[in-house]
């Protein structure tokens, strides 16, 4: 009757999803200076930098992004690196420490490259420090399992 399902129906085909290696490389620009960061709901943008200063530290982050090795062809941003980027002996001090913490909890690896930042338009004797993220790493303790990764 005009009341009974139909026994034409059909299961939707099934979607085919295609799966995509994604490579991430870290990169931390380290500046003695505040950055005011704030929350624009009218813009696609998450959060939004205000100021001159604000604008001049998107943009070199921007140009560190592609920038080399001084005298080199590679890339200041490696896959499964994190690179420290900086420009006094200060912030390296302060910043190594961090490595050292990430090395001792199994996240990085012990040793880092240190180097030169090419000359960037506007901006010159930047030095970089790069280290090699470590994978995933599944740990049995006493509690049982757990799994340690860095993001």
């Amino acid at each position: 009757g005009p009341n009974t399902p139909s026994s034409s129906l059909q299961a939707a085909p099934e979607k085919q999803y295609q799966t995509t290696s994604l490579l991430v490389c870290h990169l931390v620009l380290v500046q003695d200076l505040s950055v005011d960061i704030y929350h624009d709901e009218k813009n696609e943008n998450l959060f939004d930098v205000r100021g001159t200063r604000d604008t001049r530290y998107e943009i070199v982050k921007k140009r560190i992004d592609k920038a080399c090795e001084d005298g080199t062809t590679t890339r200041v941003t490696q896959p499964g690196c994190l690179s420290i980027v900086y420009s006094t002996n200060h912030e390296w001090d302060e910043y190594s420490q961090y490595l050292l913490y990430l090395a001792r909890e199994g996240l990085v690896e012990g040793s880092y490259k240190i180097g030169n930042v090419e000359p960037l338009q506007g901006v010159t004797g930047l030095r970089f420090a790069r280290v090699r993220i470590l994978p995933k790493q599944t740990c049995v303790g006493p509690g049982g399992s757990h799994s340690a990764s860095v993001s």
